[in-house]
């Protein structure tokens, strides 16, 4: 029973040590734009749901409270049918080191908008004007951002919220798929620092047995 505690608890260990490995990752926003793969559906797609292809990948756009529409034979632009788009999120079925994207909000009547973006699920957050990579709100024509992944990290979902909305997202742009990697040599290190001690408790578990036999 104590052996096998151990092994558990030796296990745990292991995980902790190549989560800190990996604390270094992260994700940043920066205005301005990047070539990359863009996305494209089928124009005049209309739906709550809409997807479509970065290369071979499948890209899927949703939204709770808006009806969706593509436009455009080359890279799609997506807007909202009201032209109010209050959400969207963007789920990639691959993960890239990088994401850019083009966001216009209502023209024509001094229409401004912010924007809160959440990455992965919340793992990173933006807000713009506040705290995001852009000074003030999102203002007429072309508000082009993008995300970067680093230390191993990569982009897979994308959800946003505005206030009071945008007009459409449009070049939406993936950079190189991230695929499971090569651990980096610190991690190396402490993954080899957790094995040599599972190694341990299992020959001291080994040593307790043969005694008690």
């Amino acid at each position: 029973m104590k052996f096998g505690t151990t092994l558990v608890a030796g296990a745990s260990a292991i995980a902790l040590l190549v989560s800190a490995g990996s604390a270094a990752a992260t994700i940043t926003l920066a205005t301005g734009q990047f070539g990359g793969t863009g996305v494209h559906s089928v124009s005049g797609a209309t739906g709550a749901t809409i997807t479509g292809l970065a290369g071979s990948d499948l890209v899927t756009l949703s939204s709770t409270d808006d009806m969706l529409h593509s436009n455009g034979n080359g890279e799609s632009d997506y807007n909202a049918v009201d032209h109010l788009m209050d959400d969207l999120s963007v789920a990639f079925t691959a993960s890239y080191d990088a994401v850019t994207f083009n966001l216009s909000p209502p023209t024509g009547h001094g229409q401004t908008s912010t924007m809160h973006l959440s990455v992965n699920g919340g793992a990173f957050t933006f807000d713009v004007p506040h705290g995001g990579a852009f000074p003030d709100p999102l203002g007429n024509g072309e508000n082009k951002f993008t995300l970067s992944a680093t230390g191993r990290d990569a982009i897979h979902t994308l959800n946003f919220t505005f206030d009071p909305g945008v007009d459409h997202i449009q070049q939406i742009r993936v950079g190189n798929i991230i695929t499971g990697g090569v651990p980096e040599p610190a991690t190396w290190a402490l993954m080899i620092v957790g094995f040599g001690g599972v190694g341990s408790l299992l020959r001291r578990g080994r040593g307790r047995r043969a005694l008690a036999a």
